[in-house]
């Protein structure tokens, strides 16, 4: 009888600390992992818009529109150093801060080359110049940008998928010794 009481024992803590550290796991997907990628995503919205607008303002003719889109761009350009300051405040791993340098490079190379000149050409209404920037300097930019971008993303999707892993391979070792104790 001691023998069995000591073996449910065991079985029940061993059970308590899997549901504890599974409570973990799920904790640190959702906040490490899946706000990370909503944040991100965000940020990606954030920079279509931006270059929407854009192309927007150089369809206009009428100097008050052009205005318009450009004002859009810059509370769109506001949003998203926002967002990317709530992104940076977490805590990163090498690899993840290393992507995420990459991509404020990328997106202040799209901002410096091509979104803040273009603002500049539209307004003074040299569709020709802005065409010449959209096609050599912005679209190539945004591209970088998108694709650092979805490297982070990938990044977090990867972690997350590992944080599952682990937990899926505990919740199996778990239920092999419960089977097996009983």
């Amino acid at each position: 009888v001691a023998f069995t009481c000591l073996i449910l024992v065991s079985v029940g803590s061993g059970e308590l600390s899997a549901l504890y550290h599974s409570k973990n796991a799920l904790q640190d997907v959702y906040e490490d992992h899946l706000l990370a990628i909503n944040q991100l995503n965000e940020i990606r919205n954030q920079q279509m818009l931006i270059r929407m607008e854009l192309i927007g303002a150089r369809l206009e003719s009428d100097a008050f529109e052009v205005m318009a889109h450009t004002d859009k761009v810059t509370s769109h350009i506001f949003k998203t150093d926002n967002l990317i300051k709530d992104y940076a405040d977490k805590q990163m791993q090498a690899e993840e801060k290393q992507l995420y340098e990459a991509f404020i490079a990328a997106r202040m190379n799209f901002g410096k080359t091509g979104v803040l000149p273009m603002i500049d050409i539209l307004q003074a209404q040299r569709y020709e110049e802005a065409d010449k920037l959209r096609q050599e300097v912005l679209i190539p930019a945004y591209g970088k940008a998108s694709e650092t971008i979805d490297a982070l993303i990938e990044y977090q999707v990867t972690r997350a998928r590992e944080t599952y892993g682990r937990v899926s391979q505990l919740s199996k070792t778990v239920l092999i010794a419960t089977v097996a104790a009983i």
